[in-house]
């Protein structure tokens, strides 16, 4: 098992290594630009510039996969929330997908649409109110 610092470790090494790899790229591009090559350097620079963002997030997905009242929303709350934000009860409380994720702000993704909040305590209300909506809807 890999420690923090000997991840952290490596991780450094590899984005050194990439950073160097999009250096090389950029310099063969602007060489390139005066003779035709068959080789799109853009398309590599953007792929390996996409690595480097993943890795320089550290974020954590989570991702809980269950039957109906098999402790999800109970599981979620102990794990992430320490509080009872998700609402836990007998029934398909869970029945829609949240994106929930926080940091200076807290925010939610539902459907195609990004809603911040201030507190725990407003995406608590929130999300028991889309509940109840849709439990009155049937959807």
């Amino acid at each position: 098992m890999m420690d923090l610092t000997s991840y952290e470790r490596k991780k450094s090494k590899i984005v050194k290594n990439i950073e160097s790899y999009v250096s090389r790229l950029k310099r063969c591009k602007k060489t390139s630009d005066s003779v035709k090559l068959p080789i799109n350097f853009n398309e590599y620079i953007n792929r390996l510039e996409g690595v480097l963002k993943s890795l320089l997030d550290d974020k954590v997905r989570v991702s809980v996969i269950a039957e109906v009242s098999n402790g999800k929303s109970t599981f979620l709350n102990a794990l992430i929330f320490r509080d009872k934000i998700l609402e836990a009860r007998i029934g398909e409380t869970t029945a829609r997908l949240y994106h929930i994720s926080y940091g200076e702000k807290y925010a939610i993704k539902y459907k195609d649409s990004v809603k911040e909040f201030d507190n725990l305590e407003d995406i608590k209300n929130f999300i028991k109110e889309k509940n109840t909506l849709s439990e009155k809807l049937g959807t």
